[in-house]
């Protein structure tokens, strides 16, 4: 048996850290040879929100009547880190009022976590000059500087509404586990809901896309398996930026192409569904196995 070692040197430029190539000393006959995965040692760097996972944007009515986009930087982030990042958003855009006594900004939508229902939950509240008076006292609310929208009169409650886009390039509704639509229901110039509006998942949330790994390398042939080049499957471990390791108890051998020699061969990295991913830290060491079994079994090919 012998042992190949790929790390970060291998990796390929332009690759997103998810594709590494290893060059062999001299060409390699492997007919009747096997691969398997001895070990993988890399840190958990996944970002769960990206735009190559087309899950980085939805929208907002403000109570002005015009929608607004909140488009995420590509990132890590849990439930309360989106509703902060549509908060930072709504700030940049003056959607906001600052409460005198407490000098602290307050906004009208927030996201929070609710493991109970194992769900994210969605808060939509109200606004009106009689919930929110303007006025220089303890008791009344501040617009900021650059506002360009008025609180509604008292007899004019409006709410804002969230748009979670349609259509496979939009894919933020899986991450909250929402249908797609208006939270609350907006449609043309009717008027939405004037109370406190909440909402719930209606399925899992999958707050990250990636749940496995593929390991794909381009020495093997498995006729059984989809894609047929299948490595080895594992999930990441650990926190967010925190290293982890695999080295399977019993190594799965899978036969290698045969029909000539071989001079490289690559190692790449999918996800769960066999679609790109991206890796933001190519620190990492692969440790693989090669088997000649003729030599154990006495066959001849």
């Amino acid at each position: 048996m012998k042992f190949i070692i790929l790390n970060s040197t291998n990796i390929v430029s332009n690759s997103n850290n998810t594709k590494l190539l290893y060059t062999f000393p001299s060409g390699q006959d492997l007919t009747g040879h096997q691969l398997a995965l001895a070990s993988v040692s890399m840190y958990n760097s996944t970002f769960n929100i990206t735009v190559l996972n087309r899950n980085n944007l939805f929208k907002y009515i403000w109570v002005d009547g015009v929608e607004y986009d909140v488009k995420f930087d590509d990132g890590n982030y849990g439930v309360p880190d989106i509703s902060s990042y549509m908060q930072f958003v709504m700030e940049q855009n003056g959607h906001y009022l600052i409460c005198n006594k407490t000098k602290l900004n307050v906004y009208f939508v927030s996201f929070a976590l609710n493991t109970a229902l194992y769900g994210v939950q969605t808060n939509c509240f109200p606004m009106n000059l009689s919930l929110y008076p303007l006025n220089n006292t303890d008791d009344g609310y501040t617009q900021p500087q650059y506002a360009t929208w008025s609180v509604p009169p008292e007899t004019e409650s409006k709410i804002p509404i969230l748009n979670i886009l349609a259509g496979s390039q939009y894919l933020f509704n899986d991450i909250i586990g929402y249908v797609s639509g208006y939270y609350p229901k907006f449609e043309n110039d009717t008027e939405p809901e004037t109370q406190t509006q909440t909402f719930i998942s209606t399925t899992a949330p999958q707050i990250s896309p990636l749940s496995s790994y593929l390991m794909r390398c381009s020495l093997i042939q498995n006729d059984f398996g989809t894609p047929n080049d299948l490595l080895y499957s594992f999930p990441p471990t650990g926190v967010f930026g925190s290293q982890f390791t695999l080295s399977p108890n019993q190594l799965v051998f899978i036969d290698c192409k045969g029909g000539g020699k071989q001079n490289d061969l690559t190692i790449e990295f999918t996800n769960q569904m066999n679609l790109p991913t991206a890796i933001q830290d190519g620190n990492m060491v692969i440790l693989l196995a090669i088997r000649d079994y003729r030599e154990k079994t006495g066959l001849k090919v």
